[in-house]
């Protein structure tokens, strides 16, 4: 599902694009086939703040961005809204 919505992002001229996943080559063999960028897995929410959309695609039973964590963001982000799918 993030594959697919990352390259009909790139193809409607979003700008950059960063992909994480706990494994590191998955998250580079993603970025490399949609022309983005690869961030390591245990900075993305020391950067949440950066992102305008943020798409997840998970198997993991626990959260991995909490209401907390964008909390936190959204205090860096001067009102500039995010979305999230």
């Amino acid at each position: 599902m993030c594959e697919l919505a990352a390259k009909h992002l790139v193809t409607s001229d979003i700008g950059s694009i960063s992909v994480t996943n706990r494994t590191m080559s998955k998250a580079e063999a993603l970025a490399c086939n949609v022309g983005g960028d690869v961030l390591p897995f245990d900075k993305y929410l020391d950067s949440l703040m950066d992102y305008d959309i943020v798409i997840s695609s998970t198997g993991a039973t626990e959260l991995l961005v909490t209401k907390e964590d964008v909390k936190l963001a959204m205090t860096g982000r001067k009102k500039r809204p995010m979305f999230f799918l």
